[in-house]
């Protein structure tokens, strides 16, 4: 017996009915489990706690360093008439020795391509 059209829409109208019911018996177990409650009540009572701290933190004025993270300037910019134009873009934030950092990772790459260059020359010689 061949497989029509109908059966095949029928067959698919059966597993979508199917998927959907599984999908509301998992989120109906989701929202009755003890497990996820209990999750859910403790991470509100560590945001909470998370929050006080860091409200204390903050409340100091003229902080410029964040936990061993600086807050570059932002460029300001003076229009012809006086205006004073300020970047919109939020402030850059950069550990003390990340510009060394890249400088460091830099050298070495060059030194790698340079050793790559000089082992692909002597291949090339070697093989003729």
């Amino acid at each position: 017996m061949p497989i029509t059209p109908l059966d095949i829409v029928g067959k698919q109208i059966e597993s979508a009915a199917k998927n959907q019911m599984r999908s509301a018996q998992a989120e109906l177990l989701r929202e009755t489990s003890i497990v996820g409650q209990a999750n859910a009540r403790l991470g509100k009572a560590l945001n909470a706690l998370t929050n006080n701290k860091n409200n204390k933190k903050n409340s100091r004025a003229g902080r410029t360093r964040l936990d061993g993270v600086y807050v570059q300037e932002r460029s300001v910019i003076t229009a012809p008439d006086g205006y004073v134009r300020r970047s919109p873009v939020q402030s850059l934030r950069v550990p003390p020795d990340y510009y060394p950092r890249l400088i460091r990772r830099a050298i070495g790459a060059a030194i790698v391509v340079l050793l790559l260059v000089g082992a692909a020359i002597l291949l090339i010689q070697y093989l003729l």
